[in-house]
């Protein structure tokens, strides 16, 4: 089974959202998703963890809800070099 992995970075100097995902610690831009709408990364990258989990990957996303909610920002957050 695959390892999978997602977060949600800002890569500020195209003012794009991406939801990058890793498979087994490695990089898959073939299932990065790029967006220039915060909303649209947080809610694509839960439909692929959905999607993930439906064919049998093992998902560890960075969706972060209720109190730690207010704590979101600094998770989700991070430029792209």
């Amino acid at each position: 089974m695959d390892d999978v992995r997602m977060k949600i970075k800002r890569k500020s100097e195209t003012d794009e959202w991406l939801v990058v995902v890793t498979v087994n610690g490695k990089r898959h831009e073939g299932r990065t998703y790029y967006t220039d709408d915060r909303d649209d990364a947080r809610c694509t990258m839960q439909a692929m963890e959905n999607e993930g989990r439906a064919q049998g990957e093992r998902v560890n996303g960075l969706t972060i809800v209720g109190a730690a909610a207010k704590m979101r920002d600094a998770f989700e957050t991070k430029e792209v070099k």
